[in-house]
């Protein structure tokens, strides 16, 4: 069964796409399908997969601009292979921005669940659709919580990522109240990121957002690393940029916090990946 995910927050520059991509990358690492779907006019994610397209090729904008009575004919034309194995894509564009005005100019669908109806033609081909979604609050973010079947959220060591919560959660709640369009999307969590973790205020804050959040608190943090910002430099996703890293290591121990990889899989990527010492003595001990 395909499960469709995001990371997402209102505020930007906080991960979501380095998230969005370094989970496709290790999902791809253990056999699995995955499409990842840029939704954000900022292309950052067709851009960090070296995929940014001419004028010729389909963008997430002609998806959205596609009549619904078409999808099922044209939305997997829309679908392009990556240089990475088991990941394929669906691109944006900066046009994509212009789609908001004539999406909400739409009468004769429900503008909310395009992307979702889109969807549904493109399951049967992988197990994971991530959609990486724009830092905002429009029609856009709308059709990804409209389409995603699960969701989770990084926030960073300060109070304005923290703040941007609020409206996501309100924003869960709207499209879950409504019975027409999503009520079954879960929420899983929220995680730390770019955390510094010998720190007092990385402790403080882990206390306060533990105790303020309880079940929705994932307890696996993201690292502050310079290969995130290296990777992205060099468009080129983390996994592949560099074998082993403090924040591949950490994103492992989400999805397998998550149940989106086994144990197994957890300690052959940690092997594999890791470098904190723990890991890397049980792999001299093998």
């Amino acid at each position: 069964m395909c499960i469709v995910l995001s990371n997402i927050n209102i505020k930007g520059g906080i991960g979501k796409t380095i998230g969005n991509a370094t989970m496709a990358e290790i999902l791809a690492k253990c056999n699995k399908k995955v499409l990842i779907i840029d939704n954000d006019p900022q292309c950052n994610m067709t851009g960090l997969f070296g995929m940014m397209m001419d004028q010729e090729h389909y963008t997430v904008k002609d998806l959205y601009m596609c009549p619904q009575e078409e999808l099922s004919e044209y939305a997997k034309e829309m679908v392009y292979p990556t240089n990475y194995e088991n990941i394929h894509m669906i691109v944006s564009e900066p046009g994509h921005r212009d789609t908001i005005s004539y999406v909400e100019q739409l009468r004769d669908c429900d503008t909310r669940s395009i992307l979702a109806n889109a969807i549904n033609y493109l399951k049967e081909d992988y197990d994971y659709i991530i959609i990486d979604k724009n830092p905002s609050a429009d029609i856009l973010a709308t059709n990804v919580l409209v389409a995603c079947d699960e969701v989770i959220a990084p926030v960073e060591m300060d109070g304005f990522s923290y703040q941007g919560l609020t409206n996501l959660f309100l924003e869960v709640q709207n499209i879950t109240a409504n019975g027409d369009l999503n009520p079954f999307l879960n929420f899983r969590g929220i995680y730390m990121v770019k955390v510094e973790r010998y720190t007092n205020l990385f402790r403080q804050l882990y206390k306060a957002y533990k105790d303020q959040l309880g079940e929705f608190f994932l307890q696996t943090t993201i690292r502050k690393s310079i290969r995130v910002a290296e990777c992205s430099a060099n468009s080129k996703p983390l996994l592949h940029y560099r074998k082993r890293s403090n924040a591949l290591e950490d994103y492992i121990l989400l999805l397998s916090e998550l149940g989106y990889i086994t144990e197994e899989q957890t300690q052959h990527l940690l092997s594999d990946h890791a470098t904190s010492k723990e890991f890397r003595c049980n792999q001299n001990l093998e």
